[in-house]
């Protein structure tokens, strides 16, 4: 299912008017990993559905596109503990990417990570991230 033709269809129905459907879709736009579908996902945070919502945060986690991190950031504080486990998840994978890529550059690289230091679980490394999770409860 990594066919990226399939995107803008899959996009489409996001509004549709069956939860099953736009979970489906959410899904399949997680499993493509296409950029061009973040700006979609980000608008399935605020599904009615929590399933939806919740797909969506773990779709834009597959993705780990740091455009996601503001409508992440709110979805911490869903009403829903699935979605705001989910969007926990994709915030640190999306800060992980970007500490890995911090950390290809020699002097940016935490030489001593400690276990209780958010840098060296990379929440530190997507910026703006580290203020969203802070305040979250799960």
């Amino acid at each position: 299912i990594r066919a990226r033709s399939s995107v803008a269809g899959l996009v489409g129905a996001l509004a549709d008017g069956s939860d099953d459907v736009r979970s489906q879709a959410v899904w399949a736009l997680g499993m493509i990993r296409s950029v061009e579908s973040v700006d979609g996902l980000v608008g399935a945070l605020s599904d009615s559905s929590p399933e939806v919502r919740s797909q969506a945060a773990w779709a834009l986690g597959m993705i780990r596109d740091p455009r996601a991190i503001q409508g992440l950031s709110r979805a911490l504080k869903d009403e829903d503990a699935d979605v705001r486990e989910q969007a926990a998840w994709a915030l640190g994978v999306i800060a992980l990417g970007a500490r890995e890529e911090e950390a290809s550059e020699p002097e940016l690289a935490n030489p001593n990570p400690q276990p209780n230091d958010p840098s060296s679980v990379g929440i530190e490394g997507a910026p703006g991230a580290s203020q969203f999770v802070k305040g979250a409860s799960f």
